[in-house]
């Protein structure tokens, strides 16, 4: 017997055993991506070799001029520097010239020498002292610091390609004013590592009090004559740190390999959460964290909380996480200095200040808000999923970017004369302070509006800019610009459940907010009364695209910029499908109708107790919903009789398909074990349910064997009773007289009928009625894999089973909101995800526990060589075939999954690039140019497709489920599916596409077996005898089929399409 506490003291142990197990986890993935020991010393020779050739050049004895690039020129190497405001390299001043003198120091620094480089980054960092007398005593004014560095980085270049080293340009953080130096082996490969040389002053350059934040170094004058009026105490913090992080950043990594040589574990936690940080892009991007500053932050937890000096890696990283959730960046004066007096300076001029051991210089300087929301937001994700297992590598592995990471993007075009004449008019001060960073300023502008104007309609938003991300680039060459006349800004938005409001409440009318709400709004504000009787201020949007016309009416208020330079990146939905939201909501009143008066029913022998909604009609999924029975009958195409339209022989109606449901008696002994009298009785059942239907509720109902037809409200429903016994019974007969229960492929197709089917609806029904998008993500994946020839090779079911996953464990901290998202979601997921080695895992309920999703995976691993491609793991199939047995086949599945590559990447082109694209092409496919035989059907045979132009009878039902193309296909797969594959759009196609299938080509020996679409060729061997099928396909189409073409598709044109 257990004793009290006994099961806290346990699960306290487990706690701690699955903690010591994801430390050993970590442990692994360190070894895993670290740089090997190999790699480390060829880059490190490579630095050897890179030191020897600058001490080995000669110094040069006369000094020339900073706008003098003579030799730079016939060295063909491009200078690397384009000077804000237009500067010419001729207005820059210095008390001396530039030559080419020897470092006073070269050597890798700390982060090097600590050991944190990975393979996603090989690189070396090595920085190059320049010696005091290179510069003259004011070079920290007006840029001569920045255009003296570019020269002595030239010379360097210029030396390193005489050693015939590879050599290129790039920036240091996206910085155009500070340029780096890029090394490699000119033989290696470009995923080799390769140097990164920094290039800095002496510590003496200058006073670093000179480079406080509120002091000038960057004269307003001397940049523009516009900027006449700013007088020479305006402050430059951006343009002092920028000299000062040069100054001070050997000094700093030293003092942070110290403390990561004293603190190993410190170390471990630092690259786990740099890797966490560079899958979510918070370390590349520009106004994100950066390394110092990582490494700074740790050391102050360090600091601050005591008990870290023995903590885990585990208990680090959460800690890390913790801190940037609930550390008040803004009003904690954070730092590592005992003397923080600037802090006042600093916090006036950046969003974020976190000093340095000096106490001068901001390590948070390019931090931005929507930078810090976007990490605590991440954070706060990670710290749910830090302690399971199977959520390491989504964590740590897995890349997350800004294209998957949002429901919604805006794209906000800025023309250079809009920049210049404008923006830049109101923003003299800051365009001085900042270098005449124009988009750092309408970011700056902008975040506070965007919060103002989406208060409640989004979660957060981050910014991305397409223009800023600079590769390294040949010394021979110049850098590439952007050469559109427009700077990009992409927008992306996490919406939240009200973004699409159609109304903006504002304050009480006589409020003192009001006066400020009407300011904001300016002229579209207008006074409601709502209905809790408040009258208030409101703004009312006149289309249902409220996120954009919010973005382009304060963008175009506040900031001066035309609304038409503010466009959504999106997929048009009403393009491809028609807007089916009225009929199925038609539908839905017509099903709780049903459901309501099968509920009430009296009269029958047992009561009907459940009622199951098995139609993907009913979840709104399908991609085209019924017609309205008023809406299909032509008179001249059909004749009546008896309340029931009959279709004339030389036409096909169109197809208006039956919504299926399900229904269950309740238990009752008198059913029997006879399944031929079950089936008898469920006949009864139908025609006496249909009886009170007709009688009590006005409906039109009628039976058949097997199901009951009712008709009412334009809607015919198919009522289909669900004995689940059934496939006990057929069990039991299987087994014989041994009283063993045994399946059969019948009795496993029942059990899916009758059991699986109804579960797995009424959990997708949970999620359509859970996730406002999920159902037209589903009609567009739907309608993509039908629009690429693929109908029926991946089931309904499983489709939106997939669907389901990306709703139930999204990609991004929140499931998608939008339909294009959504579908983005589903293209990534499907050509993602290793199919061969890992089962999807889709647990509706969320109940499944670590123990659970392991005895999953374990038995996936051990059934792996029998199972089919695809495996969908879920609570109602852990096994995860049972509707993925058949269907799809390898190579189905592989054509899926490269066409889902191709249309994600085109909308990941669409969302960043500078012009849309037509996203129509991701629905369309030629089955020709992929097809050794097109079979053409008639046209008035496509049912799916027919529009009626003549006059319509209302009342009769229509002809039901009738698709002759649909049933011809299906023909076809059972006769000929061993030596062809049928491809078909079943819903605007009006081609089939057949390929035959290559093992079917191969001659065979003659046998009994092989007989079958064969006859003898050369040498005895029995071929295909595809003129015979060819001659079958048009047989088994008559009046259907008007042309069977057969022509040749080059080995190209085969690996293109598939």
């Amino acid at each position: 017997m257990k004793r009290k506490g006994d099961d806290a003291l346990e699960q306290i142990d487990r706690k701690r055993e699955k903690r010591r197990l994801i430390c050993m986890q970590i442990d692994d993935h360190i070894e895993e991506i670290k740089l090997a020991d190999a790699e480390r010393c060829k880059l490190e020779a490579l630095a050897e070799t890179v030191k020897s050739a600058i001490y080995a050049s000669k110094e040069a004895k006369i000094a020339h001029q900073m706008n003098d690039l003579q030799k730079l020129h016939l060295g063909k190497i491009h200078f690397p520097l384009s000077l804000p405001f237009n500067l010419e390299l001729s207005s820059i001043k210095s008390t001396c010239g530039c030559r080419w003198v020897h470092p006073v120091k070269i050597d890798s620094l700390g982060s090097w020498r600590i050991c944190y480089q990975t393979k996603m980054d090989p690189v070396l960092d090595l920085i190059i002292i320049i010696p005091q007398d290179y510069f003259g005593s004011r070079d920290y004014l007006n840029f001569a610091y920045f255009v003296k560095r570019a020269h002595y980085i030239c010379q360097v270049a210029r030396i390193l390609i005489k050693t015939g080293l590879s050599v290129k340009f790039g920036l240091d953080h996206c910085d155009t004013l500070k340029p780096l130096l890029f090394v490699a082996n000119k033989d290696g490969h470009e995923n080799d590592g390769f140097l990164r040389i920094h290039f800095a002053p002496p510590r003496e350059f200058t006073k670093i009090s000179r480079l406080r934040p509120e002091n000038n170094n960057l004269r307003p004058a001397f940049c523009s004559a516009h900027f006449g009026s700013l007088g020479i105490d305006t402050p430059t913090p951006v343009y002092n740190s920028k000299i000062l992080i040069d100054m001070l950043r050997e000094e700093i990594e030293s003092k942070y390999e110290a403390f990561f040589r004293q603190k190993p574990n410190f170390l471990k936690a630092f690259i786990m959460i740099r890797s966490w940080m560079l899958q979510r892009n918070f370390i590349q991007r520009v106004d994100g964290f950066s390394d110092l500053l990582l490494a700074a932050w740790l050391i102050y937890i360090s600091v601050q909380e005591v008990s870290f000096a023995q903590a885990s890696v585990f208990d680090i990283i959460t800690g890390f996480f913790s801190s940037i959730i609930s550390v008040n960046w803004q009003q904690s004066r954070l730092g590592l200095c005992d003397n923080d007096a600037l802090h006042s300076q600093f916090s006036s001029h950046f969003d974020f200040v976190f000093l340095d051991h000096t106490g001068y210089l901001n390590l948070a300087t390019s931090l931005s808000i929507t930078a810090m929301e976007q990490i605590r937001a991440a954070a706060t994700n990670a710290l749910t999923k830090i302690d399971i297992f199977n959520e390491f590598d989504h964590l740590f592995v897995k890349n997350h970017p800004f294209t998957t990471s949002f429901d919604q993007y805006i794209r906000i075009r800025l023309p250079q004369t809009y920049l210049q004449n404008i923006f830049q008019k109101t923003c003299s001060a800051e365009c001085v302070s900042t270098c005449n960073d124009l988009l750092l300023i309408f970011k700056r502008r902008l975040t506070p509006l965007l919060k103002e104007a989406f208060a409640d309609r989004i979660v957060n938003f981050d910014f991305f800019a397409p223009d800023q991300q600079v590769t390294p680039w040949d010394v021979c060459m110049e850098r590439e610009k952007c050469t559109d006349e427009n700077v990009t800004l992409l927008i992306g938005f996490q919406l939240s459940s009200k973004w699409n409001n159609l109304l903006t409440r504002g304050p009480p009318a006589k409020s003192p907010d009001a006066v400020h709400f009407r300011q904001f709004w300016g002229d579209i504000c207008e006074l409601r009364k709502f209905p809790d009787n408040a009258i208030c201020e409101a703004v009312v949007w006149g289309s249902s695209n409220v996120t954009v016309l919010i973005c382009q009416h304060i963008i175009q208020r506040h900031l001066k910029l035309e609304a038409n330079n503010v466009e959504e990146r999106t997929l048009k939905m009403e393009e491809i499908l028609p807007n089916a939201m009225d009929r199925y909501s038609t539908i839905g009143r017509a099903y709780d109708k049903l459901s309501q008066t099968l509920r009430l029913v009296q009269g029958l022998p047992l009561l009907i107790t459940n009622i199951h909604p098995v139609s993907s009609y009913l979840r709104r999924t399908a991609p085209y919903p019924p017609l309205s029975t008023n809406a299909v009958i032509e008179r001249y195409s059909a004749v009546v009789k008896d309340s029931v339209a009959l279709p004339l022989s030389h036409i096909s109606p169109p197809y208006l398909p039956t919504i299926e449901v399900q229904i269950t008696m309740e238990q009752s002994g008198k059913w029997g074990d006879d399944l031929g009298a079950i089936a008898r009785l469920k006949t009864a059942f139908y025609i006496e349910l249909s009886k009170i239907l007709k009688e009590k509720h006005s409906m039109q109902a009628i039976p058949f064997d097997d199901y009951l037809i009712v008709h009412f409200n334009t809607v015919v429903f198919r009522l289909v009773i669900n004995y689940p016994k059934e496939v006990h019974i057929m069990r039991k007969l299987n087994g014989g007289k041994t009283g063993i229960l045994k399946d059969s492929p019948a009795s496993k197709l029942k059990e899916l009928e009758l059991i699986l089917e109804p579960q797995i609806t009424s959990l997708l029904h949970s999620v359509s009625q859970q996730f406002d998008a999920f159902a037209n993500t589903c009609r567009l994946a739907m309608y993509w894999l039908s629009s690429h020839a693929l109908s029926d090779y991946l089931s309904e079911v499983i489709l939106e089973t997939i669907v389901a996953s990306i709703f139930l464990k999204p990609f991004s901290i929140q499931p998608p909101r939008t339909s294009f998202v959504g579908f983005f979601h589903f293209l990534t997921l499907l050509s993602t995800h290793n199919w061969l080695v890992k089962p999807l895992l889709v647990d509706f309920d969320n109940n499944w526990t670590e123990e659970d999703v392991d005895e999953i995976q374990k038995e996936f691993i051990k059934m792996r060589p029998v199972l089919p491609v695809m495996v969908i793991c879920t609570s109602v199939d852990r096994s995860g075939y049972r509707w993925t047995r058949e269907e799809p086949q390898p190579l189905i599945l592989k054509r899926i999954i490269a066409l889902a590559k191709a249309s994600a990447a085109l909308i990941e082109q669409h969302i960043n690039n500078s012009l849309p694209l037509n996203l129509k092409g991701l629905f369309t496919s030629n089955v020709s140019t992929f097809c050794n035989v097109t079979i053409h059907i008639r046209r008035r045979h496509m049912v799916r497709q027919k529009v009626i132009h003549g006059k319509l009878i209302n009342g009769p039902l229509p002809v039901i489920d009738y698709d002759p193309v649909r049933d011809y296909i299906k023909r076809l797969r059972q006769c000929f599916s061993s030596v062809a594959l049928f491809f078909y759009n079943k819903y605007v196609g009006d081609v089939i596409g057949v390929v035959w299938k290559p093992a079917a080509l191969i001659p065979r020996d003659a046998s009994i077996s092989s007989c079958l679409h064969r006859l003898k060729g050369p040498d005895n061997k029995l071929i295909v005898n595809t003129k015979a099928i060819l001659d079958d396909f048009t047989i088994l189409g008559h009046g259907i089929v008007y042309n069977v073409s057969e022509h040749c598709v080059t080995k190209d044109e085969k690996n293109t399409t598939s």
